[in-house]
C-alpha cells in the first residue's frame, strides 16, 4: 500500500482532552506517515498521558517546542531537551509557577538530572538550539548559564533572571546572537547593561523593558551597552519602567542618547527617553521613528527646550501620538522623505491638514487614531482640497439628505464635482 509523508505541521494543545491531539495520535498509531514539527502546549501537565504520548510519537521530528503555563517537572524538562527531542532548534518556556521553591538555577538542576541519569560524562549543552524564550517568574536561571547551555543562539527572549555580576562576562562571547529581547524582574539595573556590554555582542535587534531614566547609573551603562553594539544594531526598542506616568515626560530625567548608530533603521521608544533632537540626528540611516506622545504639549515643550531638528533625509515613517498644530508646523519641511505619518486625530482640523500637505511633500499615508466618533473629526473638504468653504459648497453634488442617503462616515466631507 502506497504511503506518503504528510506535510509537517504545527500542533497546539490547550487541554488534556484535545481533539486535535487525539486525532493526530490516532493517525500515527494506524500507521499513517504523519509528523509534527512544532508543538505548543498550554496548561498541560508533563505527568499526563497525553504529554508522554505526544513526545514519544513526535519528539524525533520536533524542531520547535513551546511550553506555556504548564505543570512541569525537572526530569520531564531535562528528558525532552536532552534526549526525546534531539533536533530542537526553537524552545519556548514560560512557567505557570516555579518548578519548586529553590535557590538553584533550573538549568543547573536539569544538568544535574542529565548527569545522574545518563552518566557523569553527559554534557547538557544544546549546540543546535537557535531560538530560545525563557521566562520563569520565580526562577534562578543565570545569564551565564544560558550562554554556556545555548552557545549558538540567534534569537533570545529572556525575562525574570537574577541580577548578574558584570565581571563574569568579560571573557564570555556570544557571537551568533542576532536578536535580544530582555525583561528584567523589576527595572533595568546597571548590572544588566554592564553584563551585556561586557559580552561585546553583535546584535541587530534589541528590545529592553523596564528602562528607568530616574537613575543616572543605569542610563550611563545603557549608553555604554548601546555604544558597544552601535556598529551592528538596526532595530531598537526601549520601553520605560511602569512607574513613569504620562505627566512625567518633562521631568529632568537621564537619557541614554545620543549614541552614534550608523546602521540603525528603526527606533521605538517612550517619550521620557526622548530628551533631545540629537537622538535622531545621530542616526543617519533611520527610516522609522515611533515615539507616541500622550500629551499634546510634549512636542511643543521639546521644541521650546531644544529648537527644531536638522533636516533628516531618510525618515519615511513616523508615529508621534498627540501633537499641537504649532509643533506640527515647526516640524514641517524637516522630513522631506516622510511617506507615512500616524498621530492622534483628536483636534486634527483643516489647519493641521494643510500643514501636512504643504510641509510633507512625499506623504502618501496618514493614519489618525483615538477619534471616539467619526462624526467628531474636524477635517472638512476645505482642509483636504485647499479651497475655501464657499468654493467647496459650490462644488458639492446633490445635497445630502440623512432621510434618504446612506449615512456618511465622515459628515464634514462631501462628494465634490470634478
Amino acid at each position: 500500500m502506497k504511503r506518503s509523508l504528510k506535510k509537517r505541521k504545527l500542533l497546539v494543545v490547550t487541554e488534556e482532552d484535545s481533539p486535535a491531539a487525539k486525532n493526530i495520535l490516532q493517525k500515527y498509531r494506524s500507521g499513517m506517515a504523519v509528523s509534527v514539527s512544532h508543538l505548543c502546549l498550554f496548561d498541560i501537565s508533563t505527568e499526563s498521558e497525553l504529554y508522554r504520548k505526544l513526545v514519544k510519537a513526535f519528539g524525533w521530528t520536533l524542531t520547535g517546542f513551546k511550553m506555556e503555563e504548564c505543570y512541569i517537572t525537572i526530569p520531564a524538562l531535562g528528558k525532552v531537551l536532552y534526549k526525546d527531542a534531539p533536533h530542537l532548534q526553537s524552545f519556548s518556556f514560560k512557567d505557570r509557577a516555579p518548578v519548586m521553591r529553590q535557590n538553584v538555577s533550573t538549568l543547573t538542576l536539569i544538568r544535574q538530572y542529565v548527569q545522574a541519569t545518563y552518566g557523569e560524562e553527559a554534557e547538557f549543552v544544546l549546540t543546535q538550539m537557535r531560538r530560545l524564550h525563557w521566562d520563569e517568574e520565580f526562577g534562578r536561571v543565570e545569564l551565564n548559564h544560558v550562554i554556556t547551555t545555548f552557545p549558538n543562539l540567534v534569537e533570545l527572549t529572556l525575562g525574570q533572571i537574577p541580577v548578574p555580576s558584570p565581571d563574569l562576562y568579560h571573557s564570555l562571547r556570544w557571537n551568533n546572537l542576532n536578536s535580544l529581547k530582555f525583561t528584567p524582574r523589576d527595572e533595568l539595573r546597571e548590572e544588566y547593561c554592564s553584563s551585556f556590554a561586557n559580552l561585546q555582542l553583535k546584535i541587530r535587534h534589541l528590545t529592553l523593558f523596564g528602562v528607568n531614566p530616574r537613575h543616572r547609573g543605569p542610563m550611563k551603562e545603557l549608553t555604554r551597552f548601546l555604544t558597544s553594539i552601535s556598529s551592528t544594531l538596526m532595530d531598537l526598542e526601549l520601553f520605560q519602567h511602569f512607574s513613569i506616568t504620562t505627566t512625567d515626560y518633562m521631568v529632568d530625567y537621564e537619557s541614554p542618547f545620543p549614541v552614534d548608530m550608523p546602521r540603525l533603521r528603526r527606533l521605538n521608544l517612550d517619550c521620557s527617553l526622548f530628551k533631545s533632537w540629537k537622538t535622531i540626528e545621530a542616526l543617519p540611516s533611520l527610516v522609522a521613528l515611533d515615539c507616541r506622545a500622550k500629551s499634546t504639549k510634549f512636542w511643543c515643550d521639546l521644541i521650546k527646550a531644544n529648537g527644531t531638528p536638522t533636516l533628516h533625509n531618510s525618515l519615511t515613517y513616523m508615529e508621534i501620538g498627540s501633537i499641537e498644530n504649532q509643533a506640527l508646523t515647526s516640524l514641517s519641511q524637516l522630513f522631506p522623505t516622510l511617506s507615512t505619518l500616524e498621530l492622534d486625530g483628536i483636534g486634527f482640523d483643516d489647519t493641521a491638514m494643510r500643514t501636512l500637505i504643504l510641509g510633507f511633500p512625499q506623504l502618501k499615508q496618514l493614519k489618525l487614531s483615538k477619534i471616539p466618533l467619526c462624526s467628531q473629526l474636524l477635517l472638512t473638504d476645505s482642509g483636504l482640497t485647499g479651497l475655501t468653504p464657499e468654493e467647496c459648497d459650490q462644488l458639492k453634488g446633490k445635497p445630502y439628505d440623512p432621510n434618504i442617503s446612506i449615512p456618511r462616515r465622515f459628515p464634514n466631507i462631501g462628494d465634490l464635482k470634478s
